[in-house]
C-alpha cells in the first residue's frame, strides 16, 4: 500500500506504539497486515525503539546440485484438503497467495499487494502481473477467484472452512444435513483480471495470514483441484515422478518468475514410520537429511561425524488428552488438577531433553502470530 493509501488506522497505530500502548510485535504484525510494507514498518519501529534493522547479508547461494530427503511420501491427490505435511512437496510446485515469514511477518506473495477497508470487511488482494503457470498461461484474478471457492466448498473438505467460517461463511442445511455456503453472492468479487476482493461478513484483520494456511495452494483450475506428477504450477520445481510410500521427486524449472531455484532436483524418500531406518539410511549417506528425527536416535545422530542436527522451534505439540465422556474424566475438576499437576518444563527436560519448547495448555505456540 503506498503512503497515499494508508489504512486510516496505521496514524493511530503508530501512536500507540510510540506512546508504548502496543509491542514492537503487536505493531509490525499489524501495520503489515494493513498492508505497510515490511520494510516502511521495520524502518518506523527502529527510529521509535533506537534500534537499527542490521538484514545478515545475503549469501550468494550455490546453484545446481540434488538433496534427498527421508520423509513420508503420502497421498498428494486433493491439496485444498491437506491435513500435515504433504504440502512440503506440493508448496514446490504450486504457491500461496502470501507468506509469513520466520519473523511472524506476512508478505505478498503471488498477491504484489493488498488493501483493507477501514471496517475490515472489504480485502482487496492485488495480484502480480509477472507471473506464469508452468504451460505459459498467465496467472489471473479467474484463478484466485475459482480456488477460493474450491476451497470453501463444503465438499472439498478443507481446513480453511473451519478458518475463514466466521466471515466467509454461513451454516446451512442441505439435504439435512449441516452444511455451510459463501455468506454472500459477492463474498468473493473478481473486479479485474489481476483484482480480487473479498468481501466478509465480519471484520477480520489476519485475511492474508490465512491465505498462508497450508492447504490453500493456489491450483490450476484447469486440473479440478487433482494434483499428481505433471501437475501445472506457478512454482520454481516440476514434480515429475511421485509414488505413493515410496518416493518422489521434484525437479528445476528454469523459467521460474521469481529468485531460484536454488537445486537442480531434489528426492523425498519415504523411510516408513520406524525411525530406526532413517538413522540406517542417514549413516549409510543414501539420503541427506531427516525430514523429522525422534529423541531416540538423537545420541545416535550425534556420534556421526557428517550428520548437522539443526533445531527450528515448530507448533507440532504433544498432547495429554483426557477423554470428557468416560469418568472420571467427566468431571471438570478432575480435569483442572490434570492440568495444574502438569510441569510443561519439568516434562520437556525429562522427555526432550530441553529440546524444543515447554507447552502452556492450549493451541497457540510462540511462533504463531496469534500469540
Amino acid at each position: 500500500m503506498s503512503e497515499t493509501s494508508e489504512h486510516p488506522y496505521i496514524p493511530k497505530l503508530k501512536r500507540q506504539f510510540v506512546e508504548g500502548r502496543c509491542s514492537r510485535r503487536e505493531f509490525l504484525r499489524t501495520a503489515t497486515l494493513l498492508g505497510v510494507s515490511a520494510g516502511a514498518a521495520y524502518a518506523f519501529a527502529g527510529k521509535v525503539t533506537g534500534e537499527t534493522l542490521v538484514r545478515p547479508a545475503k549469501a550468494a547461494l550455490p546453484k545446481g546440485g540434488k538433496i534427498r530427503l527421508g520423509m513420508r511420501v503420502l497421498e498428494l491427490t486433493n491439496p485444498h484438503a491437506y491435513s500435515w505435511f504433504e504440502s512440503n512437496i506440493t508448496s514446490q510446485v504450486c504457491q500461496y497467495l502470501s507468506k509469513t515469514g520466520q519473523d511472524n511477518i506476512t508478505r505478498p506473495y503471488l498477491c504484489e499487494s493488498w488493501e483493507a477497508s477501514e471496517d475490515l470487511r472489504s480485502w482487496t488482494l492485488r495480484l502480480r502481473k509477472d507471473v506464469k503457470w508452468h504451460n505459459g498461461r498467465a496467472f489471473v484474478a479467474d484463478d484466485v477467484v475459482w480456488n477460493l471457492q474450491h476451497v470453501l466448498a463444503p465438499e472439498n473438505a478443507s481446513s480453511m472452512i473451519g478458518l475463514m467460517k466466521g466471515y466467509m461463511l454461513n451454516d446451512v442445511k442441505k439435504d439435512g444435513e449441516d452444511s455451510v455456503e459463501l455468506w454472500d453472492a459477492n463474498a468473493i468479487e473478481k473486479l479485474d483480471d489481476h483484482t480480487v476482493r473479498l468481501n466478509t461478513k465480519q471484520p477480520q484483520l489476519a485475511v492474508p495470514e490465512h491465505l498462508f494456511h497450508y492447504p490453500m495452494l493456489i491450483l490450476d483450475p484447469e486440473e479440478g483441484g487433482v494434483f499428481k506428477a505433471g501437475s501445472n504450477g506457478t512454482g520454481a520445481f516440476s514434480l515429475v515422478d511421485y509414488q505413493v510410500g515410496i518416493k518422489a521427486t521434484i525437479k528445476a524449472r528454469d523459467d521460474y518468475w521469481g529468485e531460484g531455484p536454488h537445486l537442480d532436483s531434489m528426492d523425498y524418500i519415504d523411510l516408513g514410520d520406524e525411525a530406526s531406518a532413517g538413522l540406517a539410511a542417514l549413516a549409510s549417506k543414501q539420503i541427506d537429511g531427516l525430514y523429522e528425527a525422534t529423541f531416540g536416535i538423537l545420541d545416535a545422530l550425534k556420534r556421526m561425524d557428517h550428520v548437522v542436527i539443526h533445531e527450528v522451534p515448530t507448533a507440532q505439540t504433544g498432547v495429554a488428552r483426557a477423554k470428557m465422556t468416560e469418568k472420571p474424566f467427566d468431571d471438570p475438576r478432575v480435569r483442572k488438577a490434570l492440568r495444574l499437576a502438569t510441569d510443561s518444563r519439568k516434562i520437556l527436560t525429562l522427555a526432550h531433553r530441553d529440546l524444543g519448547l515447554a507447552g502452556e495448555h492450549h493451541h497457540v505456540c510462540e511462533i504463531h502470530p496469534e500469540y
